[in-house]
């Protein structure tokens, strides 16, 4: 491809000598030819220390030149130190090594930031290069977190029961004065000569047109004959922000859990 682009730029020269004056253009990184006020840039590769420089020549040439010796018409090339694509700083007119197309990296040592990458909620970190942390994220659920829901699960079924059982459901209604959104996630577990029983419970509502409120509730209780019942009841109010997440965390916990959550959808 180098030799096929330097017959093709020669014979562009012997056809029209007189108009060719060669010059440098420090900021396009190479050579650079004028062809009178027709000028058209295009990118060549180049042996040696620089793969590519750059240079203007008339319309058919560069034509010639991007369809027979794969040369290119210039772009934006900005150096990328962590070689994720996106790159920042001084921009080049043609491509070289360590440098992308594309330029908006604002933490150019780390390639897991970059202005394509998926925001990751809660870290206090701006991994899309947005210019803010957590931007799009909703608040995170005060009443639990899908580890805790984890953690929970796994005491639970640690414990060894002789019979268990495991509930969700995910319930939307929405009518003429009223309209009830919730998630609701239980399991519970007895032992079959009475001697100890366990429900824990997950849940997240919004009661809206005259209901009684928006919450998320964390409710837990265990009976060990011998010994004294253990209740602990949590009840928080929730923002609708609030309340969307804290169902979210809800139906991944039970998705993780293998848990099947029946559907009440209405209209």
């Amino acid at each position: 491809m180098i030799q096929l682009s330097t017959v093709v730029l020669a014979a562009t020269l012997l056809a029209a000598p007189s108009a060719f004056a060669k010059g440098k253009d420090k900021d396009k990184g190479g050579c650079k030819w004028q062809y009178g006020k027709a000028k058209v840039g295009v990118c060549l590769d180049m042996p040696g220390s620089k793969p590519h420089f750059y240079v203007n020549v008339p319309p058919p040439a560069a034509a010639a030149l991007v369809k027979f010796a794969g040369a290119s018409y210039p772009g934006s090339y900005f150096p990328d130190g962590d070689g994720d694509g996106y790159g920042t700083g001084t921009e080049l007119a043609c491509p070289a090594p360590g440098h992308a197309p594309v330029g908006g990296d604002c933490s150019d040592a780390d390639a897991s930031v970059n202005p394509g990458a998926a925001e990751i909620c809660g870290n206090g970190f701006d991994e899309n290069c947005a210019g803010g942390a957590d931007e799009g994220c909703s608040p995170p659920c005060p009443c639990f977190t899908t580890a805790s829901i984890a953690a929970a699960r796994a005491n639970f079924l640690g414990e060894g029961w002789d019979t268990t059982s495991d509930y969700c459901d995910d319930h939307t209604v929405y009518g003429d004065g009223y309209s009830y959104d919730w998630v609701r996630l239980e399991w519970s577990g007895s032992m079959a000569d009475g001697s100890g029983a366990e429900l824990d419970r997950f849940y997240g509502v919004d009661f809206v047109d005259g209901g009684t409120g928006t919450y998320c509730e964390r409710y837990e209780f265990s009976l060990n004959l011998g010994s004294p019942s253990d209740e602990d009841y949590q009840k928080v109010n929730l923002s609708a922000d609030e309340h969307d997440s804290c169902l979210a965390v809800l139906l991944d916990a039970a998705a993780a859990a293998d848990i099947a959550c029946s559907e009440t959808t209405y209209p």
